[in-house]
This record gives structure tokens, C-alpha cells and sequence, in this order.
């Protein structure tokens, strides 16, 4: 295990071990893929992701190992990088009053974009979409995250961290 993560005691590891690996489940699920964003299931799958992934990023940075990539973070995400994003999104997916909904003079909350759609709609000057054929953008205020770029890439980057092994 990296020496950093040696803060952490075998049950906290074990918590973040299943963790990841209830991540990773949910992913293979498929719960998580276009086909299924209409269906009752997909909102709460992105949710609790949010919730273990938030956990998951928190624990590494509490141990030295920040998961800090920016790529596909604009401006707008008011987030230095994908452990701030998370957070952020994940307080607004589970508080129904969290001020991370506010976007300008609106309220988004889950607002989803599948596929390339870049310009989906506008709000208070700013595009709200999709850049890629390939993922899920979920809008929470002015912040998207998206799904694969962001939370699958975030898991495996933790996972990595944490020498989890599926």
C-alpha cells in the first residue's frame, strides 16, 4: 500500500476497499450507461456513487493522495479539480435545499445531458451540455460532472491509490 495511505488502519482500508468495489459494481451494472438514463434507477446509481466517491476522495486526501485532475473542469465548476467537483455535486444530488443548485437566476438539479449536445441549453449566458459522443454530463448548478470522465476515472485513480484490487 503507498506509504500514505498506511494512515489509514485495515478496517478504514477494508471501508474503502468495498467501497470501491461497490462502485465498480454499480458500473458493470450498467445502470450507469445511456441506455438506462430514463429508467427510476439512474439517478439513484449517480447518486450513491457520489456518495461513495466523495468518501472515497476525502479519505485520500486525508492521507496525502488527493485525486487532482482538472481536465473537463470549466471555469463555471467553481472546483479546483475532481475531488472538489465531486464534493460539490454530491452535496447538491443529496440536499434538496444545497445552494451548489443555484445557477444564476435557476435551480438544476440533475439535469442531464447523454451524448455530444455541447449547447443543450443556454443559462444566463453560459452553454449547458455534453462535449463528447461517449458520456453522461450530470448538471448540478453551473457544475457538470460527467461520468466517465470524471466519477470512472476519479474510482479507478483512487483505486490505484488505495492498491485496490478487484
Amino acid at each position: 500500500m503507498k506509504e500514505a495511505a498506511q494512515k489509514y488502519q485495515a478496517p478504514d482500508v477494508r471501508q474503502i476497499h468495498d467501497s470501491i468495489r461497490e462502485c465498480a459494481e454499480l458500473i458493470s451494472s450498467k445502470a450507469l450507461n445511456p441506455e438506462n438514463v430514463g429508467t427510476p434507477l439512474f439517478r439513484p446509481a449517480v447518486t450513491y456513487v457520489l456518495i461513495l466517491l466523495n468518501d472515497i476522495l476525502q479519505a485520500a486526501d486525508d492521507a496525502g493522495m488527493r485525486v487532482s485532475f482538472t481536465d473537463d473542469i470549466k471555469p463555471t465548476d467553481a472546483a479546483d479539480d475532481v475531488t472538489t467537483l465531486i464534493n460539490k455535486c454530491r452535496n447538491a444530488a443529496c440536499h434538496i435545499r444545497s445552494k451548489e443548485k443555484s445557477f444564476g437566476p435557476v435551480t438544476f438539479s440533475f439535469c442531464v445531458v447523454v451524448g455530444r449536445y455541447p449547447q443543450a441549453m443556454e443559462v444566463d449566458g453560459v452553454s449547458v451540455g455534453c462535449d463528447y459522443d461517449d458520456d453522461i454530463g450530470v448538471h448540478f448548478g453551473s457544475r457538470r460532472v460527467y461520468i466517465r470522465r470524471h466519477m470512472i476515472r476519479a474510482i479507478k485513480e483512487a483505486a490505484e491509490k488505495f492498491d485496490y484490487q478487484a
